[in-house]
């Protein structure tokens, strides 16, 4: 039996919607390893996790896989310190499921400063720097999570 023309169009349109969404989810990990490659004083790194901690919830494995891929080039940065933070990152958003309030720039920039704080102070002394200087490196995480959940919104 020949298909008619509306189911024709319909598993067109549904290969488009993959190939979309397939497309979306390489762009999201590209922007997460090229976020994470960034550096602020030749020692932070700390873009990658501001993207998976202001990413929207569907393209947190894209952007964790991006991310992740980028901090790995940054070993002796101390890459593996980000990576922990944005798997804790992530934890918590799907732990809390679907509450309002993981939708909310600011509890994600909240969240990407507290994770971010945890986790370089518990590498602080192996790596090196200050107190100050991981409060800045967190704060600066978090504001960009905030802008970045806007921008996803």
């Amino acid at each position: 039996m020949k298909p008619t023309t509306a189911e024709m169009i319909k598993e067109k349109t549904l290969k488009n919607d993959a190939t979309v969404g397939a497309l979306l989810h390489i762009i999201t990990a590209i922007c997460a390893f090229l976020f994470s490659l960034a550096r602020v004083k030749s020692l932070w790194l700390p873009f990658g996790a501001a993207f998976v901690g202001g990413a929207k919830k569907k393209y947190l494995a894209a952007s964790l896989a991006g991310a992740a891929l980028g901090y790995i080039t940054n070993i002796s940065s101390g890459g593996f310190a980000y990576i922990a933070c944005s798997f804790a990152i992530i934890t918590v958003r799907l732990v809390l499921g679907d509450i309002r309030l993981t939708r909310q720039p600011l509890f994600l920039s909240l969240l990407t400063f507290f994770a971010l704080l945890v986790t370089k102070l518990a590498v602080i002394y192996g790596y090196g720097g200050s107190i100050i200087g991981v409060i800045g490196e967190a704060a600066l995480a978090g504001v960009g999570a905030y802008f970045l959940a806007i921008v996803f919104n």
